[in-house]
């Protein structure tokens, strides 16, 4: 994973309330036209008490972020590009998805998105070397990708503390049972997010 994306969302982590966050690993999703994702849970880490920072890019979507049950009505959430949402505490294990791709991006318009690129390369170089050479913004062509197709970047931190590599799993993850759902708290009650 590149180093730049584990700084910066190690600081979007850290400004959203949480500790220490490693990203170790990195799930791009791409949308286009109609997609969309249905519902699932985030357990197949072996560390699922930390955060899943997530990065929007593109077409705006209809995130739905439910509880521990599917029968549970979800939660609709509207992220644009360039939302960064973090699943944290009791929403980190909550069965989520979204429900689509709306028919055109609520705009950010051009200088903004690259203000914000700017801005979160400064933030990276803040804790990282400077890159060799600034990466040339042809901002038509930017544009026109992302006013058709959506880009989600996951981050997630994979291994429990301590632990250099993945171990076997004995059973299926704790979050799976179905004894512990009704113990957690309400997973609604932890959205955070940073625009």
């Amino acid at each position: 994973m590149p180093l730049e994306l584990q700084h910066l969302t190690a600081r979007f982590a850290r400004a959203l309330g949480s500790g220490t966050y490693r990203a170790e690993a990195a799930i791009v999703n791409y949308y286009r036209g109609n997609s969309n994702m249905g519902p699932h849970v985030d357990d197949s880490e072996d560390d699922e008490e930390s955060p899943v920072v997530s990065i929007s890019l593109g077409r705006s979507a209809v995130f739905l972020l439910g509880t521990t049950s599917r029968a549970d009505p979800p939660i609709p959430v509207l992220l644009r590009h360039g939302d960064v949402m973090m699943l944290s505490g009791p929403a980190r294990l909550c069965v989520h998805g979204v429900a689509g791709i709306l028919p055109r991006r609520i705009p950010v318009p051009a200088h903004r998105a690259i203000e914000l690129a700017k801005s979160a390369v400064q933030s990276i170089e803040e804790v990282s070397p400077p890159f060799a050479e600034p990466p040339e913004l042809h901002t038509a062509e930017i544009e026109q990708v992302f006013a058709s197709q959506r880009i989600n970047i996951n981050v997630r931190q994979v291994l429990l503390p301590g632990e250099a590599k993945l171990l076997p799993r004995p059973g299926p993850s704790s979050s799976r049972s179905a004894a512990g759902d009704s113990e957690r708290p309400s997973c609604q009650s932890e959205i955070k997010a940073a625009p």
